[in-house]
């Protein structure tokens, strides 16, 4: 039995050496506890089960059997299937895998919202780009006839660059501070209608308030805001000052 069973139905005492009835009204003894497992899915709750004995079920139905390999898949697949034959022709495999394999399988469906969750992701940060690019450069162009007599009056480009960028990172810092009580606002709702049967989040293994995953979105976003103000205060730091200050 798993530790869920002994929890369910023996929470005080060793249950080890006592005895149950199955659903098939069968007596089955205890002779051991393993750690819990999920049926399929890693979503799935942990629920109380059990292994009985092949020998105590005089209808098995289908049997599954796990072999350790040290060969190549392929070989020890053929082997097991002419190590079936030899025992009963009759006996057919129904799949052959590894775990490996299985664990994939299982991690399908995960792995599709991971890799949308990748992709919007990617589209978010392009739009975010291309809106703090298109701000800065507006503002920039908005500000060409001081940017001008700045630099007429002795300002160094590095200076002129560091006044466009001071805006790209005020904007990105305002977005941080708007986007951070959103996040933790949003994320149980966004949950709730998205997997509102899975009890995990919408991402699974990934908590949606997780101090390093909340991090790290800062930086590529800061990141993003850096490089999106980069071009306009480099063209800023360019300006000609006489053609700033002619320029209407």
């Amino acid at each position: 039995m798993n530790e869920a069973f002994a929890r369910h139905f023996f929470p005080r005492g060793n249950p080890v050496g006592q005895a149950f009835h199955g659903s098939d009204n069968n007596a089955y003894q205890i002779v051991g506890e393993c750690a819990d497992w999920r049926a399929d899915q890693f979503r799935d709750p942990v629920r109380p089960a059990f292994y009985g004995a092949l020998l105590q079920n005089p209808q098995p139905g289908a049997i599954d059997f796990e072999v350790r390999i040290a060969d190549r898949e392929a070989e020890v697949v053929r082997q097991l299937r002419e190590t079936v034959r030899a025992v009963n022709p009759n006996l057919a495999i129904a799949d052959v895998h590894t775990e490996l394999e299985q664990i994939g399988s299982a991690l399908a469906q995960e792995r599709l919202l991971a890799a949308l969750g990748a992709i919007f992701g990617a589209l978010a940060l392009m739009l975010a780009s291309i809106g703090i690019y298109g701000v800065i450069a507006y503002a920039v162009a908005r500000r060409t006839n001081e940017i001008g007599i700045r630099v007429a009056l002795g300002a160094r480009p590095g200076g002129i660059t560091w006044i466009v960028l001071r805006e790209t990172l005020g904007l990105a810092a305002a977005g941080a501070a708007l986007a951070l009580p959103a996040v933790w606002a949003a994320s149980p709702l966004l949950d709730h209608f998205l997997a509102p049967s899975w009890r995990d989040s919408f991402a699974y293994g990934l908590k949606p308030n997780d101090p390093l995953l909340l991090a790290f979105a800062l930086l590529a976003l800061a990141w993003v805001a850096f490089c999106a103000g980069y071009f306009p205060a480099r063209r800023a730091a360019r300006i000609d000052p006489m053609t700033a200050i002619r320029h209407e």
